[in-house]
């Protein structure tokens, strides 16, 4: 894990590092006023300084007692299956269902099938996150959501 971590970290700081050098040949702008060129080039810099972090953490790191497995491990890649398929069919049915009862199907999907939580934990989870972010974006920060089929 430690040497996955360097070379990710790595990686990481170089990508962050592209971004930054291609953010400074655009106007970046101020905070009251930005420019095209300031949310990447903070966006890279955070990341940078996270690429940093990781990148010392994993030299403090001592080996560790277990291993993650990331292939094969009971079951995993059928639910990163499913999950992304799900993620896909909601891209598609989003505007035909609208936000509400499209996303309290994901949400349902994710938390009960995925997820494997309690049913009571599923339907409070899915209802209460499909309000809040409804709210959220509807109200406080007046995005125009799709309405769907029924027009909720």
């Amino acid at each position: 894990m430690k040497r996955i971590d360097r070379i990710g970290s790595i990686v990481s700081l170089l990508l962050a590092g592209l971004v930054i050098w291609q953010a400074v040949t655009i106007p970046m702008g101020s905070v009251n006023q930005p420019g095209p060129g300031f949310l990447p080039f903070w966006v890279a810099v955070i990341l940078a300084l996270l690429s940093a972090f990781l990148w010392l953490e994993a030299g403090l790191r001592q080996a560790p007692s277990e291993a993650v497995q990331f292939s094969g491990g009971e079951g995993r890649w059928p639910s990163l299956v499913w999950t992304a398929a799900s993620l896909l069919a909601y891209g598609f049915l989003l505007e035909f269902l609208g936000f509400i009862i499209c996303t309290l199907l994901l949400l349902f999907f994710l938390f009960g099938f995925i997820g494997k939580q309690k049913w009571w934990v599923v339907f409070s989870g899915s209802i209460l996150t499909t309000l809040i972010s409804h709210a959220v974006f509807r109200l406080a920060l007046k995005v125009q959501l799709p309405a769907g089929l029924f027009k909720i």
